[in-house]
């Protein structure tokens, strides 16, 4: 009895010293998560400067994350989203639960890059990779079902999240898409409200959060565009319009310059 009551006791020092080291320790958890996993995830570059969880306060900081472009697929070797911070309210007591909540994330000033390879652009090329790694894309990108007996990656267990508000605000894109001269055209990006992510489901794995955002920002960059007017749509391609928009007024300003240096001379 004695040496079962002595096993007990090193069994809850050995669970209260393990709960001791995640509160004490969250922040560096937090970024050697991003910098291990996210790469394997979105199998692109991911690089998180810091993290800054307030544990007792329920809220924390996401410093200096990028995510790279899609270079496997043969897109340009820089960053996709480049974002300082990105603040996150969350259920501090959830943290040591299945499912974490969150109760919000607000990515502020985002610096993204929207380029097109044919008829592919890198946020879909994103979104492949990222199915890809969770073990679902090879089998929905061509239609086919899993082989029997192949489990996706996604189906062991893991922590699941619950996101309820997403929120992208200040963001800028630049698009480099066909037809467009130069290192690419700038746009002011709309606000983005995400909302509700892994809540009917009672929780999602982080992957298929991610792809959820990477929807919701995709949104986004199709809205402004929609509203920029020197944009269209044409054969499933986002294109410059050449009969006006961007291109056209670009030759006007162009035109105006030469005008005005003959009027010096």
């Amino acid at each position: 009895m004695k040496k079962l009551l002595l096993i007990g006791a090193a069994a809850v020092v050995l669970v209260v010293g393990i709960l001791v080291y995640v509160l004490l320790n969250v922040d560096s958890i937090v970024e050697m998560g991003v910098n291990e996993f996210g790469p394997k995830v979105t199998q692109t570059e991911v690089h998180l400067d810091n993290a800054d969880i307030g544990l007792f306060s329920g809220s924390g900081a996401l410093n200096g994350l990028r995510v790279g472009n899609p270079v496997n697929r043969g897109f340009k070797p820089r960053d996709l989203l480049a974002v300082g911070t990105i603040s996150v309210q969350l259920d501090r007591d959830s943290l040591l639960s299945d499912t974490i909540i969150i109760h919000e994330i607000v990515i502020d000033a985002p610096a993204i890059v929207y380029e097109t390879q044919g008829k592919m652009d890198n946020f879909e090329a994103l979104l492949k990779n990222i199915q890809e790694s969770t073990g679902g894309s090879k089998a929905e990108a061509s239609g086919e079902s899993e082989p029997a007996g192949e489990q996706p990656a996604e189906s062991k267990p893991s922590k699941k999240l619950i996101i309820e508000n997403v929120y992208v605000r200040n963001g800028q894109v630049t698009a480099d898409i066909t037809g467009l001269p130069g290192e690419g055209l700038s746009l002011d990006l709309p606000e983005i409200h995400i909302a509700d992510i892994g809540k009917e489901s009672g929780g999602t794995t982080p992957a298929k959060a991610a792809a959820k955002l990477v929807d919701g920002l995709y949104d986004g960059l199709q809205q402004a565009f929609k509203d920029s007017g020197d944009i269209v749509m044409q054969g499933g391609e986002w294109l410059m319009d050449q009969a006006g928009g961007a291109t056209q007024g670009a030759q006007e300003e162009v035109e105006g310059a030469v005008d005005e240096l003959k009027g010096l001379f």
